[in-house]
């Protein structure tokens, strides 16, 4: 094809007026992002299931879970950020990023930062009602045998988010049995040594300190650069390497809360989710997992609990629980999580981690730590015998305890996996004592 020289110049000048940042925005799923969103992550209903192929095989004689609270409001500090960097990037003239200048701070009332979402109560609810579908014949049990419910703990520390989302979890789960209102005992934190873990714990404000913001800084500065970079020059605006970060967190409450992938979520890589689920993975492990043995203690009394618990449905003890539900935390579910050794890695999640460790990484809070996690305690009875069984799940995926051999552990064995595990003094060693 022949073209005049003044048709090819027209064409150059036409090409190089296009700007580049006309790539600028990506778009996603709300479905793949809903599961990279690290500690932001929505409860992965999907996972869970409406039926328990256990079942089959064995009968369900007691079951306990511990539960994160469901999506909530970002706290002052997030919103500060997410205000901050929408003013930034609404100085941009890419229409990419013209939802900017639209962005309405009263998404995020001032009135209910750390408050559990309507999305919350949901997800709450919706598991609720799966798993009291699932685990019909132990619903029925519970109801039947005492319709005041006896054999039920309904355990919440004192917050409104675990509150809230312990009424809606009961809620579904006791739909159509004819309860409908569910006790729920609310531990004060001055009393809590179970749920809200740090409570009265000092030693970990002592050991632990600012050891996970610090190296989860460390490794922003070290992975975000270039994404920085990228964003500076497609959208003519200056940020930072951690405000790539903040745009990630900004991007999980969008997405979480009002399944918005379109405004900060677009302008993140693949990559960039990556990286942020890392930064992520470390804060969370520091705060509350494996680098400081304090962690572990913080669940010493609930580990406690747990096993005096299974042990009185094993023995048949008459006021044994058929079901015990405790409403937390993060630190509640990944401090238990630590202590039962479950999803621990062979190095530290920290900021000079090579990338096949990081790749290769157990530990993750998209899934282990997600809004909702749960970890759930099944005492089993094989069918057609007295054989007795632990079996534990998390996020009602099945998982093998350390020193167990499979999912399914015959119960001397759990209880000799676990016993060392009660061999510790939660009050001395958050107050400064030795024994771990």
């Amino acid at each position: 094809m022949h073209i005049t020289l003044f048709e090819f110049i027209t064409s150059i000048f036409f090409l190089s007026s296009i700007p580049v940042s006309i790539t600028a925005a990506y778009q996603y799923d709300y479905d793949w992002v809903s599961r990279h969103l690290g500690a932001r992550s929505p409860y992965n209903q999907e996972a869970g299931g409406s039926s328990d192929s256990i079942l089959n095989e064995y009968d369900i004689e007691q079951i306990q879970i511990v539960f994160r609270h469901g999506t909530r409001q970002p706290n002052e500090g997030d919103k500060e950020d997410m205000v901050r960097l929408a003013q930034v990037l609404s100085t941009s003239n890419n229409d990419t990023v013209s939802w900017a200048s639209k962005f309405n701070p009263g998404d995020y009332p001032d009135d209910q930062f750390d408050q559990l979402t309507k999305n919350g109560e949901r997800e709450l609810y919706e598991m609720g009602a799966r798993m009291g579908k699932k685990y019909a014949g132990l619903r029925s049990q519970l109801v039947e045998d005492d319709k005041g419910l006896a054999h039920l703990k309904n355990i919440a520390s004192d917050h409104s988010r675990t509150v809230l989302s312990g009424t809606q979890f009961t809620k579904g789960f006791f739909e159509g049995s004819g309860v409908d209102n569910v006790p729920m005992t609310k531990i004060s934190a001055e009393q809590d040594t179970t749920i809200y873990s740090i409570t009265n714990c000092p030693e970990h404000g002592e050991e632990v300190g600012k050891t996970p913001k610090k190296e989860m800084h460390k490794y922003l500065d070290k992975a975000y650069p270039s994404s920085a970079e990228r964003i500076n020059a497609d959208l003519g605006v200056q940020i930072s390497a951690r405000d790539v970060y903040y745009i990630s967190l900004s991007c999980a409450y969008e997405a979480s809360i009002y399944h918005r992938v379109d405004t900060f979520c677009s302008l993140l890589t693949k990559k960039d989710f990556a990286i942020s689920e890392y930064a992520f993975d470390i804060k969370y492990s520091h705060k509350y997992s494996y680098p400081f043995p304090i962690n572990s203690l913080l669940a010493c009394d609930l580990v406690k609990e747990i096993a005096a618990d299974l042990d009185s449905g094993f023995q048949g003890n008459q006021d044994a629980p058929l079901l015990s539900l405790k409403h937390g935390h993060s630190m509640t579910v990944l401090s238990l999580a630590d202590r039962l050794g479950i999803h621990k890695d062979d190095f530290l999640l920290k900021a000079d981690a090579s990338q096949d460790q990081i790749d290769s990484r157990l530990f993750r809070t998209s899934e282990d730590d997600m809004y909702g996690a749960n970890i759930m305690f099944q005492l089993l009875s094989k069918k057609g015998t007295k054989d007795k069984f632990v079996r534990i799940l998390l996020s009602e995926v099945p998982t093998v305890l350390p020193g167990c051999d499979s999912e399914v552990c015959p119960y001397e064995t759990f209880r000799n996996v676990v016993e060392p595990l009660l061999q510790c003094n939660r009050e001395q060693a958050c107050n400064g004592g030795a024994q771990r």
